[in-house]
């Protein structure tokens, strides 16, 4: 068998056997989901995946940003937690303004993580973890020039894995802010 590149758009990978060939780009850009978890230790890596499966199949105000909002707000959202795991509560603000509301409500998603059905037991500090790992990621896909935003390529690699394609439905009560003892001006 001879192996060429071919573009995700090529007429005879879209054939008769659309389910068995893959371009060789789209096998090298899975392989990076996979490199970046390999570091990290059990739970943070079980956290980890949790929220991309969550990011990618939900309704959330994550879904229709670019992939340097993304890491932004992921960014953000690690370094609010990591401050309140040292026990200071306190939301970190993000460069752009209007990014502010999403990594709001990302923190609040992980602080209520355990209203999600099916979300891993993880401390506070291995959330962070997980976070820092997709910054990262995201950041691995801008640096590649992935051809799509990196969740709507999450969204596909999910349903290559044969995970539900329904999309997830999340607890309304996310919406009310945490409290905080140091409010950012």
């Amino acid at each position: 068998m001879v192996r060429i590149r071919c573009p995700s758009d090529c007429v005879y990978l879209h054939g008769t056997h659309d389910s068995k060939w893959t371009s060789e780009s789209e096998e090298k850009e899975f392989a990076r989901f996979f490199s970046r978890v390999m570091g990290l230790e059990e739970r943070p890596s079980q956290f980890f995946w949790f929220l991309q499966y969550v990011l990618a199949l939900s309704k959330n105000p994550l879904s229709e940003l670019e992939d340097p909002e993304l890491a932004e707000v992921a960014g953000t959202a690690a370094s609010t937690l990591e401050t309140r795991a040292k026990g200071v509560l306190y939301s970190h603000p993000t460069e752009r303004l209007h990014l502010q509301p999403a990594a709001g409500w990302l923190t609040r998603l992980i602080l209520s993580r355990k209203l999600l059905p099916d979300a891993p037991q993880v401390a506070d500090e291995e959330t962070v973890v997980a976070l820092r790992a997709l910054v990262e990621s995201v950041k691995d896909h801008v640096r590649e020039k992935g051809r799509e935003r990196y969740l709507a390529k999450l969204q596909r690699f999910f349903a290559r894995s044969g995970a539900p394609a329904t999309p997830l439905t999340l607890p309304e009560d996310l919406d009310e802010p945490p409290q905080q003892l140091i409010v950012t001006p």
